[in-house]
């Protein structure tokens, strides 16, 4: 197009064997098919390179929703891991308490007692972890309620207690008057305990 251009104003180029007037209305019509020509080019480029951003972003899209959908489908079979060991881990339980009744039941020394006590006690933690499993599994709600933070925090301390060597001693210092707060048993026992 520039050799047409000033060719023709020099008298040459592609365009000199028509008159001066001629030569003219002709560059010029060519001059302005070329600029059309040019802007249709430049639309078709723009118009492609949005067409591949809009494709980019799609497959971007397309990707992060795969991803959602795997995430979610491995949530969703933990949920239904975490519900079927709780029901089975509740099943035991509930043989290991019901024989700990029939034994506090009988005539038995005083230390035995107590120890069937803590066994009662370790099976309620058990049991209430079981309810937080089934919680995260979507099958129960977590109770929520007013909380002793001193019952939590004894709880926890007797548990822990049981399991440190009889040289090693956990004293727990708490106020009377601890308010308690609104929240579910198990949920706040693991806090402490953790």
């Amino acid at each position: 197009a520039v050799v047409s251009v000033v060719g023709t104003a020099k008298g040459g180029g592609p365009f000199a064997g028509f008159e001066a007037d001629l030569r003219m209305l002709v560059l010029w019509a060519y001059a302005a098919t070329m600029g059309t020509v040019a802007s249709i080019l430049a639309a078709a480029v723009a118009e492609r390179d949005r067409a591949e951003a809009d494709r980019s972003a799609a497959e971007k899209a397309q990707h992060d929703l795969d991803v959602r959908m795997r995430d979610t489908q491995r949530l969703e079979g933990l949920g239904l891991l975490a519900s079927g060991v709780a029901h089975d881990f509740n099943n035991i339980l509930a043989a290991v308490r019901v024989n700990a009744e029939l034994l506090a039941q009988t005539k038995r020394p005083a230390h035995d007692t107590v120890m069937l006590a803590e066994i009662d006690h370790a099976v309620s933690r058990a049991a209430d972890l079981c309810r937080q499993l089934l919680a995260y599994a979507g099958r129960a709600p977590a109770p929520l309620g007013p909380v002793s933070l001193g019952d939590v925090v004894r709880d926890v301390r007797r548990l822990v207690a049981s399991s440190l060597p009889a040289q090693v001693s956990l004293d727990v210092d708490l106020p009377d008057d601890l308010p308690a707060v609104w929240g579910e048993v198990s949920q706040l026992q693991q806090v402490v305990l953790n």
